[in-house]
C-alpha cells in the first residue's frame, strides 16, 4: 500500500533509483487462477526491489506482513 511510502526531504543528497524488467507474459485468454498467480508473481518481484532499495540506502526493509 502507499501508506507506507517515505518521501525523500528537500535538499538531501541520498537515494537509490531501481528498475528490473518483470519477464513474466500475460496470456490473451488468462483464467482468474493465472491472473491471480501472475498477480502474486508482481507482487513478490516489487516487494522484493523495494526491500533492495531501503537496504541500498541504509533502512530496514519493509515487510509488508509486518
Amino acid at each position: 500500500t502507499w501508506d507506507h511510502l517515505l518521501m525523500p526531504r528537500p535538499w538531501r543528497n541520498e537515494g537509490v533509483f531501481l528498475c528490473r524488467e518483470w519477464t513474466e507474459t500475460v496470456p490473451r485468454k488468462a483464467s482468474e487462477e493465472e491472473i491471480e498467480t501472475l498477480r502474486l508473481s508482481l507482487e513478490q518481484h516489487m516487494n522484493d526491489i523495494t526491500a533492495e532499495a531501503d537496504r541500498m540506502v541504509g533502512r530496514e526493509p519493509w515487510s509488508p506482513d509486518a
